[in-house]
C-alpha cells in the first residue's frame, strides 16, 4: 500500500472537492486486481487467465482538532461523510499531492469505517477507511 504523509511537517498536501483538507495528515491506497484461472474440461493447467476488475482502497488520517472539523469542501465532518448520521452523502473527489511535482486524482471517492484513535506519541487523529472508484496520476 503506497503511503504518503502530507499537512504539517511534509510539503504534502490535500484537496477534498477543490478544497485544501488543512489537518490531513496521511493518506494512503492501494489497487488489487482479481485474476481467474480459466481451465478446460479434462486440463490441469489453465488455458487463460481472465482479468477482472481492479478495486481501489485505502485509509484517510485527519488531526482531530474541534475547530476545523469540516473535511475540505464537502461542509461535513468526516463521521458524517462516513454515514454516521444514518445517510451516506454523495462521493467526493480527492487530490493528494505529497510533493510538488507528484499529483494523485482520486474520483468517486466513499468513506466508511469512523474511527478516533491515539499515536503512539499522543496525538488524537480521525480515519476513514476509503473505496475509491478510480486514480490517475500526474507527474511534472
Amino acid at each position: 500500500m503506497a503511503t504518503y504523509n502530507v499537512g504539517k511537517g511534509t510539503k504534502g498536501k490535500v484537496w477534498v472537492n477543490n478544497q485544501e483538507d488543512p489537518v490531513a495528515r496521511r493518506v494512503s491506497f492501494e489497487s488489487s486486481t482479481d485474476r481467474d484461472k480459466v481451465y478446460a474440461i479434462g486440463q490441469e493447467t489453465p488455458v487463460a487467465i481472465v482479468t477482472g476488475t481492479t478495486e481501489f482502497t485505502g485509509r484517510y488520517e485527519r488531526y482531530f482538532t474541534p475547530d476545523q472539523m469540516e473535511v475540505g469542501g464537502t461542509s461535513m465532518t468526516l463521521a458524517r461523510l462516513c454515514g454516521a448520521s444514518g445517510d451516506h452523502p454523495g462521493n467526493v473527489s480527492m487530490t493528494i499531492s505529497p510533493q510538488p511535482n507528484q499529483t494523485f486524482y482520486l474520483s468517486d471517492v466513499k468513506f466508511y469505517n469512523y474511527a478516533l484513535e491515539v499515536t503512539p506519541d499522543d496525538v488524537v487523529v480521525e480515519t476513514a477507511e476509503l473505496e475509491i472508484a478510480n486514480v490517475s496520476q500526474h507527474v511534472s
